[in-house]
């Protein structure tokens, strides 16, 4: 973890980065630590949980300087990582399971939350330490290297027990109120939850199961309710944006289609951001994840001969999302990375002994590591030189004259005047 906080720490500054949706949290959160509730462009919100901007405004109340509110982006960064890794070391080596954390440090849908306000660095961070605690009630533990999920032996005592169902459920209700897309994390909550298990029966990892949904359903539908917005509450010289959402356009089977053939991008923007860069001049590498996908899917499936469920539950969460979203957002896949880096891994190592039943005198387990190194190798060339290209920006002396070509240095100007001629004297 000292590697990652060295990742992330050269990408803090004490300015604004001007992002699209992340200024949209951060217009919320102003609009909490005004003591006006959870409102964009002065109407209620009801598209995104109150959550992330309650959070925020909260923090904004204490300190409203960038560089403070960035480091309750780093700590939750920090908390996502590191839960991460204790959930991901059930399945994996530590060599392995600590490349795949670095690794999701390193990627620019994960690095730019250091400085951009989204909700995905808090959202990981609960949904981590939900993991972590349906591991703990499963069973599984660090040591169990190489063990697959589901085939932790033993488990915390039944006082013990009794606290991790109560804070399990209590956390998967805060997950609902940051982003709405945690209903479909249950799943993989449930596939921690219920490795090894087939056939339902009255047991520790049953209840804990049926618990985080009630936590995360019976929330979603309350929080909706009570966040609804009504024509009447909306203010005619606004647009309602994040008030009510427009009607979307119903989506043809050729629409479906099409998105499902385009699966590959989302991995692509997520995990190679460089081969997605190059896609400009060669789109064919737009499609380059799926490779990862392939992996994924074969990991899924000797997932699934074993009763471990994780991998298929991560591929549901996958193709929900590319079914009912109309482009690639690769961002929606960032509190899984860590998790789909770790499948990929384990992919490619099933891959390879498959490759190589029937050969003799192979060394397997040198071949798995290659397998692993090489996937992991392509991650890290095509994520290197965006990181050093976001350190060398965040970093650079004249800030706003070097983000985006200098086109938010004018909006900043007028807003350092309007400040001098508005702050009280002696400010």
């Amino acid at each position: 973890m000292i590697l990652v906080l060295a990742l992330f720490v050269p990408l803090l500054n004490p300015y604004w980065v001007p992002v699209s949706d992340s200024d949209a949290y951060l217009a919320m959160a102003r609009s909490v630590a005004r003591g006006q509730g959870v409102r964009f462009n002065n109407q209620p919100v009801a598209v995104v949980p109150p959550g992330w901007p309650i959070l925020l405004g909260s923090a904004m109340k204490l300190s409203s300087s960038f560089l403070a509110l960035k480091l309750v982006l780093l700590a939750g960064l920090m908390v996502f990582l590191g839960a991460s890794w204790w959930v991901i070391r059930g399945i994996l080596p530590a060599w392995q399971t600590s490349l795949a954390i670095v690794l999701s440090a390193l990627i620019y849908e994960i690095s730019r939350h250091v400085y951009t306000f989204h909700a995905e660095p808090a959202f990981g961070a609960v949904l981590g330490v939900i993991l972590l605690l349906a591991a703990a009630l499963h069973g599984w533990n660090s040591s169990a290297r190489r063990e697959p999920a589901g085939h932790g032996r033993g488990g915390p005592g039944a006082a013990i027990s009794a606290v991790l169902l109560l804070l399990l459920t209590g956390a998967c209700a805060v997950l609902v109120t940051l982003r709405w897309a945690a209903v479909l994390t249950w799943p993989i909550i449930a596939a921690v939850l219920l490795g090894g298990e087939l056939r339902p029966r009255i047991s520790r990892r049953w209840i804990a199961a049926m618990l985080s949904a009630a936590g995360i359903f019976v929330t979603f539908f309350a929080l909706r309710a009570a966040v609804r917005v009504e024509r009447s509450q909306l203010d005619p010289l606004y647009a309602h944006n994040l008030a009510m959402p427009d009607r979307p356009r119903i989506a043809t089977l050729s629409d479906r289609v099409d998105r499902v053939l385009r699966s590959g991008v989302w991995l692509t923007d997520l995990l190679w951001e460089g081969a997605s860069r190059a896609s400009q001049r060669f789109e064919p590498l737009r499609h380059s994840g799926l490779v990862g996908l392939a992996l994924l899917i074969i990991a899924a499936i000797n997932g699934v001969r074993q009763r471990r469920w994780l991998g298929l539950a991560i591929l549901g969460y996958m193709m929900v999302l590319i079914w009912i979203w109309p482009r690639p957002v690769a961002r929606y896949f960032v509190p899984i990375a860590p998790l789909l880096i770790a499948e990929m891994f384990a992919g490619a190592a099933v891959l390879m002994k498959w490759s190589m039943k029937r050969r003799k005198g192979c060394h397997l387990n040198v071949a798995t590591n290659v397998a692993v190194g090489i996937v992991a190798g392509s991650i890290f060339l095509c994520s290197i030189a965006p990181y050093i290209s976001q350190v060398g920006q965040q970093r650079a002396r004249s800030f706003y004259a070097s983000y985006r070509g200098g086109a938010f240095q004018s909006l900043v100007n007028v807003a350092y005047k309007l400040h001098e001629l508005n702050a009280p004297a002696g400010s």
